[in-house]
């Protein structure tokens, strides 16, 4: 362990020897442990604090969390139970001890569980996606379906909400199932809460504080993240992935050339670090928004090229060129760019719109409506879709083709000020 994180484990380790009956000291050192994922320690921590709280339903199912760390479900059960009838529980221990329990092949039990969640909270995604793997678990897959419909209404990029959703309505035979099943492809659930969420942020580990710095750098909490990559690069200098990290944090601080120098750095001993190549392209494109300079643009794409050699299944830098050669003004190459991106991740149809924007910029409107058809199974309802291949195919001269994509729009929402217009156009002769 590294001199800093040491020191702080150390004085969370003397504040408990100090107060030996401070639940919170106790608890503040469990939390180390389990965000440094040490839990036989934490076991021992969060055991002193039920002892000191038992109505802290929080200290209990961390208690449980850190049993599963060991590998001892017995005990982690029986910790789900007290923090569910804790004073102070929180709504997270029922659909933990639901997961829990769909592990142990007691799906019944896990129904239960993850019904009481989702009743304490009809707003927990968490509560309802277990709730729906429980079901599909007891051969119930409509009443998985039922729990998952609002959902991914609400929440369309929900890959994972997707997959099982897609599971549900193919056990209940039902032909739409494919498509969901489609845009849910290779997703992976993450089991969060705010109260383990939390409890992480207490690490003292490199990897731990890396993922707060990560998690505040996505919340746009720009500063605080540069100040912990900036303390955890010189804590672990060998590390590249956090001098990467260090390096887009500078470039979202607006320090680009600070940057710049770490990345080419990176990149001078390790061409190959095809995360490197996309920092740099990124940092080189916002100077280039800056200033203009078209050696910044030239050099962004020589980057992205060397990315997408290295991970040509990296449908991100795919976008990223994309976007790069569309600013750039080569508007055919930033097409082929978008539509590629669209391949590789079926999920974000906007891929393919822009890539079909692009097309219709430049004329060419059959590349454009073979991207739109690739997205008509999975968003035939969309109406930014529908609007956009009824122009392409009037540009076409499929003058019934776009007729019938307007009315389809038209009968989605009549009143759209867009419909509206496309009516209009395709009015004139």
């Amino acid at each position: 362990m590294h001199g800093a994180s040491a020191r702080l484990l150390t004085a969370r380790q003397d504040a408990v020897e100090l107060e030996p009956f401070n639940a919170n000291a106790w608890s503040v050192l469990g939390q180390t442990y389990f965000a440094d994922t040490q839990y036989d320690a934490a076991v021992i921590c969060f055991e002193q604090v039920v002892s000191l709280t038992p109505d802290d339903g929080t200290a209990w199912m961390l208690l449980a969390m850190s049993h599963e760390g060991q590998g001892d479900r017995d005990a982690a059960r029986a910790a789900y139970v007290a923090s569910t009838e804790a004073a102070e529980s929180p709504p997270a221990a029922s659909w933990r001890s639901a997961l829990l329990h769909l592990d142990l092949g007691e799906p019944l039990i896990a129904v239960t569980l993850a019904t009481d969640s989702l009743k304490r909270n009809q707003n927990s995604r968490m509560a309802r996606l277990v709730l729906a793997r429980a079901f599909l678990e007891c051969e119930r897959p409509r009443d998985a379906a039922g729990v998952l419909n609002d959902l991914v209404k609400a929440k369309p990029n929900d890959r994972y909400a997707r997959l099982l959703f897609g599971r549900a309505l193919q056990r209940s035979g039902r032909a739409e199932a494919s498509s969901h099943l489609r845009l849910g492809q290779g997703a992976k659930p993450v089991w969060h809460d705010p109260w383990s969420t939390a409890a992480i942020t207490h690490g003292v580990s490199i990897h731990a504080r890396q993922a707060v710095a990560q998690a505040l750098l996505s919340q746009r909490q720009y500063q605080r993240a540069l100040d912990m990559f900036r303390q955890l690069s010189m804590e672990a200098p060998e590390q590249i992935g956090l001098q990467i990290d260090l390096a887009k944090a500078l470039r979202s601080a607006g320090k680009l050339q600070k940057a710049l120098d770490i990345v080419e750095g990176i990149l001078e001993s390790s061409p190959d670090e095809h995360a490197a190549h996309t920092q740099a392209a990124g940092v080189l494109f916002t100077r280039w928004q800056e200033r203009g300079d078209s050696a910044d643009l030239n050099r962004a794409i020589e980057h992205l090229d060397a990315a997408i050699a290295l991970t040509e299944t990296d449908g991100q830098n795919w976008m990223l060129r994309g976007e790069v050669r569309r600013q750039a003004g080569d508007l055919t190459g930033a097409a082929s760019d978008f539509a590629r991106a669209a391949e590789m991740m079926p999920h974000k149809p906007s891929l393919g719109l822009r890539a079909a924007e692009i097309y219709l910029q430049l004329g060419s409107p059959q590349p454009a409506l073979a991207v739109l058809e690739q997205l008509r199974p999975d968003f035939a309802n969309d109406m930014n879709l529908l609007i956009l291949s009824s122009r392409l195919k009037h540009m076409a001269g499929d003058v019934d083709g776009a007729m019938k994509d307007a009315g389809t729009a038209a009968g989605i929402a009549p009143g759209d000020v867009r419909v509206i217009e496309l009516m209009n156009e395709l009015a004139q002769p």
